[in-house]
């Protein structure tokens, strides 16, 4: 991670991605997946104005695979669990 310095302020910036997954298995296997994104307060412009960031934020996304010994599997998701809004 760097730091960027701008008219003597900090433009700070954290994102930390994170995962889990964990398998369970009989006649198949059952692997669960669990992401999370943190992203702290992001400004859009060097001199730190409030009305001009993003606030904060974490975002969640689910994931569920199922996979047979014959050969087929089947995945389910969902991005965003959370429904957080953020600009991009």
């Amino acid at each position: 991670m760097f730091e960027l310095i701008f008219a003597g302020r900090v433009i700070p910036s954290l994102v930390w991605p994170g995962r889990a997954t964990g398998a369970w298995g009989a006649e198949g296997e059952l692997t669960l997946r669990a992401e999370a994104n943190y992203s702290s307060r992001y400004y859009f412009t060097p001199d730190n104005i409030d009305l001009l960031s993003q606030r904060a934020n974490l975002k969640g996304n689910l994931f569920a695979t199922y996979k047979m010994d014959s050969g087929w599997s089947a995945d389910v998701y969902v991005r965003n669990v959370g429904d957080v809004t953020t600009a991009t």
